[in-house]
């Protein structure tokens, strides 16, 4: 549809409707009764309003989300598949062969290098270094964040949390 700018009382131009050049449903229609021409708006329109396929995927619903990252321990495989897809490699001698650091029964999120003995943490060097919220929340976090199709306040996220 196109608009024509018009002046009125000394007012700024105002958009108005025109007749468009030409019929306005999507098909015209033969005598035949089919539709038998679709109009270059109505394609072009078509063409630039594609799906998105990423819009589109299916979500992760919160049993699924929980079945795969339910546990601290699926939480630090998550980390160390992501930061070291190949496995381990050490970050100051290349080492590919190292051991996770425990004290009792707590476990900690460090790696040693066998060679050198040089010790890095799963979260070093990632958004969640030096935090003191545990990984789940942060996992939740994401969670809730990716999941929903509008956005989430900050302080709306931390209300769901528990967090401050």
């Amino acid at each position: 549809m196109r608009l024509q700018l018009s002046w009125h009382r000394g007012l700024p131009p105002q958009p108005r409707k025109v007749k468009p050049d030409y019929p306005r449903p999507s098909a015209m229609v033969a005598g035949d009764g089919r539709a038998s021409i679709l109009f270059v708006d109505t394609v072009i329109w078509r063409l630039a309003m594609a799906r998105n396929p990423i819009q589109f995927q299916a979500g992760l619903s919160l049993p699924a989300f929980l079945e795969q990252y339910g546990s601290e321990d699926q939480y630090r495989r998550a980390i160390f598949d992501l930061r070291w897809p190949q496995g381990f490699c050490c970050p100051e001698c290349t080492n590919k062969t190292a051991c996770l650091l425990s004290r009792g029964t707590y476990q900690y999120h460090r790696c040693q290098c066998h060679r050198c003995h040089h010790q890095c943490s799963l979260t070093a060097g990632t958004i969640f270094h030096a935090t003191k919220l545990a990984l789940r929340t942060w996992f939740l976090a994401i969670y809730l964040l990716t999941q929903r199709k509008k956005s989430l306040s900050a302080l709306q996220l931390g209300r769901e949390l528990g967090v401050s």
